[in-house]
């Protein structure tokens, strides 16, 4: 009886994640690969969205833009905001 609640609780899990594999086993080991796959094109998509927006705004093409800091800005001065976000990054990441 504990042995199918178990089968069913997996099943519906991994079924709700869309996780790959042949058996439950690789269903279950698919689960953490799976959610950052799922996580990780929430990230790109949604600074795609940003950029999209930010051109559109602006009326500036930024696809030809490398990432850096601004001309003449020291990078230390953005330490604080990268270590705002660091903890969602950990988060999203899974990165101890």
């Amino acid at each position: 009886m504990q042995l199918e609640a178990l089968q069913l609780a997996v099943n519906d899990a991994t079924g709700t994640l869309n996780a790959r594999g042949n058996t439950l086993v690789t269903h279950l080991q698919d689960i953490p690969v799976h959610t950052r796959e799922v996580a990780l094109y929430g990230v790109c998509h949604g600074a795609a969205i940003a950029l999209a927006v930010a051109q559109v705004h602006s009326g500036h093409d930024l696809r030809p833009l490398q990432p850096s800091f601004p001309h003449g800005e020291d990078p230390h001065y953005y330490q604080d905001l990268v270590e705002d976000f660091e903890g969602a990054v950990k988060a999203v990441a899974n990165i101890t």
